[in-house]
């Protein structure tokens, strides 16, 4: 399917994962900081998801329209880095959103397995108990493989566009966070504003 031209109303960063790592939390934090803009959906994946992409460019542009002159706006689909299963996913991005900063949370794998186990056997799309699980259902250990999944994104956007930090942040990686969405992507006054040590107590606090 050929897209037309995304409009300026875009993301300047993107949540891209893991699954099962607060990405939610930071969502939702981020989205109560004065200055920021958070897409509602959540987790739009718009450029993984083919039923999402057929909606069209204008579709997703329009999750970004009600943002305030100079908001920094963002978005959180975890599909993005869910390799093997989405790929055409990142030559969609390079293609209509290629100066987005982008932000890679992970946690302990074998924690992210077991969450990400116990979310599927609950919504009835895993079955079996964890150790046949693992045989079944490849994608328990492959989302967590995160070499695997940034590596395509370092290589095509470069370690400056991309955070990747932890679902239980030190306060240097939480301010890294800051920096990554706020510092690099704002106006001198924009910086000012959302780099206030509150907002990083906040988002810190929240995913102890």
């Amino acid at each position: 399917m050929t897209q037309q031209p995304l409009s300026s109303a875009r993301p300047d960063f993107i949540i891209i994962g893991a699954m099962k790592s607060a990405t939610s939390t930071l969502h939702v934090q981020l989205s109560q900081q004065p200055g920021f803009w958070m897409s509602t959906p959540k987790e739009p994946n718009f450029f993984s998801d083919e039923d999402v992409w057929a909606k069209g460019l204008g579709w997703y542009a329009g999750l970004f329209e009600g943002a305030a002159k100079g908001d920094i706006r963002g978005e959180s689909s975890t599909h993005y880095t869910k390799l093997p299963d989405y790929p055409d996913c990142l030559d969609r991005m390079r293609a209509h959103v290629p100066d987005a900063r982008l932000i890679y949370v992970m946690r302990h794998p074998v924690d992210r397995l077991i969450s990400h186990y116990m979310h599927g056997w609950l919504n009835g799309s895993i079955r079996g108990d964890l150790d046949e699980a693992v045989s079944r259902y490849p994608e328990l250990v492959q989302y967590g493989c995160y070499a695997m999944q940034l590596r395509p994104f370092l290589e095509t956007y470069g370690p400056d566009k991309l955070l990747h930090t932890a679902r239980k942040p030190s306060w240097s990686a939480c301010a890294r966070t800051w920096d990554m969405t706020v510092h690099r992507c704002g106006s001198p006054t924009k910086r000012s504003k959302m780099s206030r040590l509150n907002g990083c107590e906040r988002v810190h606090s929240a995913m102890r």
